[in-house]
């Protein structure tokens, strides 16, 4: 009898470990999927299902700085706070890492939106630990049955959600979609065939003319990456540089750009001030920083420049010294989008930055007696104050041009003076207009 007794405590704990978190003590997912199929063998019980995916924003700074022991105490608490703000019979779960889900069968049709609220609100008040103070916000993407077939599928569907609540700035919630299904399709698929393209060294690079609004002359450009996907067509460079960033393609579609550029300025005589955008992940990638450095001594007395916007800067204020290094290596800092990333005079100030360019939404606005001519103003005089250059992006007219060079703007790039051109092409536009200038 004893035997007994002992084997079935045994299996008793045996089933529960292999259905339960060890560290939290909640379902994992393994018992999700077994109280899924359960209610999706009842249709009717599936159409009135809930499933909302919670993942913890920037959970991974927590650990890097503070220590996974740290980690585990603050999951322990998201758990306890989960539990405590869904109706009893909802199942919430852990289904690894800082991902947890919560299930449960709703009582009206938007039941689901008073849960996610809840959630919410038990997060309000920070996560205390003997040592330290926690503010904790979610990202929840959230799935009906009524829209899903199967459990796999309502599952997709809710990871989908939650996807689009953190490309959409994180700390909300979001609700399934088709559309959304298809977005995140497309970028799959972009993404594969953006790999394959580097691989293959598809990608091409072209440059947009720098002017100086004095003269006229050409001083630089702006290199960016153009993709004709032999699959899929032309994509514009909003869609693959921010699917580059989202698949960890970035700094090889950087270096792709960075060799272009360098190689192209190595063989042409005299000297051109030629910029590329870099992301987060690029500057804190040491081969792309090696790179940079390598190149700029390259194609001396040519320059290069990296830009990084504002919003950069000011999310992760480690890459100053990235870009100190950068400047002392004889590279030229631009900050893009200035004015767009709610700018700091204290900031700016120890700003290792030759260059501060104005939004094109900021020069299509432009006009005599605006606000936007008066902030295109302060941030020449901001400039001037400093010591920076100043480029404006975006010049389409005559009268952009000229009231940008009342305010002392120093330089231009836009389809005024010329399209994003082709190494080949820019080079013959420079010698061209040189030569006109020199007659």
């Amino acid at each position: 009898f004893e035997t007994v007794c002992n084997g079935i405590a045994s299996h008793t704990r045996l089933t529960r470990q292999a259905n339960h978190d060890a560290l939290t003590n909640l379902p994992n997912r393994r018992r999700l999927t077994q109280r899924l199929a359960t209610l999706y063998e009842g249709r009717l019980a599936a159409a009135n299902l809930a499933a909302l995916l919670i993942d913890l924003d920037d959970f991974k700074g927590i650990n890097d700085t503070f220590g996974h022991a740290m980690g585990d105490a603050v999951l322990a608490e998201v758990a306890r706070r989960l539990t405590g703000a869904v109706p009893e019979r909802w199942m919430v779960s852990r289904l690894g890492g800082d991902e947890f889900a919560i299930l449960g069968e709703m009582t009206g049709p938007d039941q689901w939106t008073l849960v996610a609220e809840s959630v919410f609100i038990a997060f309000r008040e920070p996560i205390l630990t003997p040592d330290q103070s926690f503010s904790v916000r979610l990202s929840i993407g959230a799935a009906l049955g009524a829209d899903a077939d199967s459990p796999a599928t309502l599952l997709r569907n809710a990871d989908t959600a939650l996807y689009e609540a953190k490309r959409l700035g994180r700390g909300q919630v979001q609700a399934y979609t088709e559309s959304m299904h298809a977005r995140v399709a497309r970028r799959y698929n972009v993404a594969d065939a953006l790999r394959t393209a580097l691989d293959r060294d598809e990608t091409t690079v072209v440059i947009q003319p720098v002017v100086r609004l004095s003269d006229g002359a050409i001083v630089g450009g702006e290199a960016l990456s153009r993709w004709d996907s032999p699959e899929l067509g032309r994509i514009g460079p909003d869609e693959f540089v921010a699917v580059a960033e989202q698949h960890g393609l970035s700094a090889l579609l950087a270096a792709r750009v960075i060799a272009k550029v360098v190689g192209a300025l190595a063989a042409w005589p005299g000297s051109l001030s030629v910029s590329v955008n870099v992301s987060p992940g690029d500057l804190a990638d040491a081969r792309i920083v090696t790179a940079l450095l390598d190149g700029a001594r390259a194609i001396h007395p040519h320059i290069l420049g990296v830009e990084v916007t504002e919003r950069l800067l000011l999310s992760d204020p480690a890459i100053l010294e990235v870009l100190q290094v950068l400047r002392d290596g004889g590279l030229q800092v631009y900050i893009d989008d200035f004015g767009t990333g709610y700018s700091s005079l204290a900031y700016l100030k120890d700003m290792p930055a030759d260059y501060l360019k104005v939004p094109r939404e900021f020069v299509r606005e432009i006009a005599v007696g605006s606000r936007t001519l008066a902030v295109i103003d302060a941030i020449v005089a901001v400039g001037r104050a400093l010591g920076l250059h100043v480029v404006a992006e975006g010049v389409e007219t005559e009268s952009q041009q000229r009231l940008l060079g009342r305010l002392g703007t120093a330089y231009a790039q836009g389809y005024l003076f010329s399209e994003p051109l082709s190494l080949e092409r820019f080079r013959d536009f420079v010698t061209a207009s040189q030569s006109e200038r020199a007659a």
